[in-house]
């Protein structure tokens, strides 16, 4: 099972930033995402996993359509995207996971994330929910780009007074990278295939440069 770890955004775009500056998005999951590869290296893994991840930096650009060309490159089975969220409503918080409706493995993966998320970020309106191009169509705009299955998962809301203090607290961006690498180990467990309406993007090879 090859599973492409993807920090959201990054390059020119930092993504939703908090109202003091102190959270910024691109910095946030790149930080997850890194610290989740680094902890697969002295893991347990699965033999048949292999991980990979989109970024390492913010030096480059990494647009949706550069991130389904890394996904290609590397021959990704499984794409999880890692962001957070922001919202006008500042009483909006919680952990969220997205998922394509019909696509049953990554809506078990999406119940996982909320299930085994950590405590203050589970307490806080934790929920899985399949993406609609009405309910939220950013993120099925993001999903449908993919030509292989992709769980999105929303860490927080850097709108929240809440959800702020939580991402920012001390070890919450291990607790995190744990959560992303449970998910891939997951992954290997699960029978994950490209529906057709999925959605796919054709588009000249990207390989990215480690």
């Amino acid at each position: 099972m090859n599973v492409l770890i993807v920090p959201g955004h990054g390059g020119s775009s930092k993504g939703a930033v908090s109202a003091d500056g102190s959270l910024v998005e691109a910095d946030y999951v790149l930080a997850v995402g890194v610290a989740a590869m680094r902890a697969a290296v002295d893991a347990q893994l699965p033999p048949r996993l292999m991980l990979d991840i989109s970024r390492i930096d913010n030096d480059r650009p990494h647009g949706v359509r550069d991130r389904v060309r890394i996904a290609k490159a590397v021959n990704a089975e499984l794409v999880i995207e890692l962001h957070c969220d922001a919202s006008k409503n500042p009483e909006a918080h919680g952990l969220r996971a997205y998922y394509w409706p019909s696509c049953r493995a990554t809506k078990q993966l999406a119940k996982e994330a909320v299930e085994v998320a950590p405590p203050a970020l589970r307490e806080h309106n934790a929920h899985a929910r399949p993406v609609s191009p009405d309910g939220y169509p950013r993120a099925y705009g993001l999903l449908q780009a993919y030509p292989m299955p992709c769980l999105l998962v929303e860490f927080g809301f850097v709108t929240s007074p809440i959800d702020v203090p939580v991402l920012r607290s001390d070890g919450m961006v291990d607790q995190l990278a744990d959560l992303v690498l449970g998910l891939c180990r997951s992954s290997t467990h699960l029978g994950l295939s490209v529906s057709a309406d999925e959605g796919s993007w054709d588009g000249e090879s990207y390989l990215f440069g480690r």
